[in-house]
């Protein structure tokens, strides 16, 4: 009896650190995007359904802004899992950078992307994606001391795939 609790105990066990090391990967080539950095997450290798919200994945938070919005959902879109970015989707970087790169699909009008300082204040102008719905986008910001990148989806159409910050 006890050898078989002690297996199964084992079993979980063994479960778990697969699922926390070997699941969430960091970006390379396993989804077929690569949005590099030194800090990065790839949301192309998970399996879809819900999370928290906020979200904490590698030291990024990614947050819905929308009011009672307890959890967040990593859908399909056109053959690739990522985060549905609802209507506004703040994504706090893990350090002030100096160019964030991102994969974006989105299925109905283009996607307005802002990055701002921690404390707020706007790093350039914001960025209206031009790619075709359906098809994967490649979204680079760059400015000094970028801390906040906001994603405005005003059809609640859109995933981010992956992000990487410099």
């Amino acid at each position: 009896m006890i050898t078989a609790l002690i297996a199964v105990l084992l079993a979980l066990i063994l479960f778990l650190l697969w699922f926390v090391f070997l699941k969430r990967r960091r970006l390379g080539t396993t989804g077929g995007f690569s949005c590099g950095g030194e800090l990065s997450v790839d949301f192309t290798t998970e399996m879809p359904g819900t999370r928290p919200n906020p979200l904490e994945v590698d030291e990024f938070i990614f947050d819905l802004l929308a009011p009672g919005q307890p959890e967040t959902t990593l859908d399909e879109m056109s053959g690739h899992t990522g985060l549905n970015c609802g209507n506004l989707l703040r994504v706090t970087i893990p350090a002030p950078v100096s160019s964030i790169k991102m994969v974006l699909i989105h299925q109905a009008d283009p996607v307005t992307v802002v990055a701002t300082e921690p404390g707020g204040s706007p790093v350039g102008a914001p960025l209206v994606t031009s790619g075709s719905a359906g098809v994967p986008d490649t979204v680079t910001l760059t400015g000094a001391n970028i801390g906040i990148v906001q994603i405005r989806s005003p059809q609640k159409k859109t995933v981010l795939l992956c992000i990487g910050a410099e």
